[in-house]
């Protein structure tokens, strides 16, 4: 984020020359990697800490451990996702750079949202019992 501010985020697009708003979104699709990252582990931590507290529950435990690796795996889901929608790369957040290869966005938005609802629905589950 640090590199994206230095190339200009924050100031109006019209104020940014094309290279400039070239670099500053390049910096923030290649920040998407260690947010998927942080959130990841911050759900294993979180997990972890409340099987540490409430692990004489059984089946909190096993309901934890399995909700959590369903989130991590979508997570490296969507992180595969992020860098594998175009080819070239650069096509991402170059729009001079034409690209050979594109994934419908839609996927990503797919993975998102039953990533999202899943969360919801467990946690429903969870407040009912």
């Amino acid at each position: 984020m640090s590199e994206a501010y230095r190339w200009g985020l924050g100031k109006r697009d019209e104020n940014l020359t094309i290279p400039e708003l070239i670099m500053v979104i390049k910096w923030l699709w290649i920040s998407t990697t260690p947010a998927i990252v942080v959130s990841i582990l911050a759900r294993i931590s979180a997990a972890l800490m409340l099987i540490r507290i409430f692990g004489g529950r059984a089946w909190f435990k096993w309901f934890l451990i399995y909700f959590t690796a369903l989130q991590t795996v979508a997570g490296l889901v969507n992180l595969i996702a992020c860098w594998t929608q175009a080819s070239p790369i650069q096509a991402v957040w170059d729009p001079r750079v034409t690209a050979t290869r594109k994934m419908s966005p839609q996927f990503q938005n797919i993975t998102a949202n039953v990533s999202q609802g899943r969360l919801f629905f467990f946690s429903f589950l969870l407040f009912l019992s």
